[in-house]
């Protein structure tokens, strides 16, 4: 795998880490009935 290649997969997944992130600090505080109430499921 080319060093540029490896760069990029390394971007991605640090992508991926924030994102879970946001999503863990955006519902820290909701519990699964309000979670699934706001999303229209329920």
């Amino acid at each position: 795998m080319s060093k540029e290649k490896t760069l990029r997969v390394g971007d991605y997944l640090d992508h991926m880490l924030q994102a879970i992130l946001r999503i863990d600090r955006y519902t820290e505080d909701l519990t699964e009935v309000s979670l699934v109430a706001a999303n229209g499921a329920g």
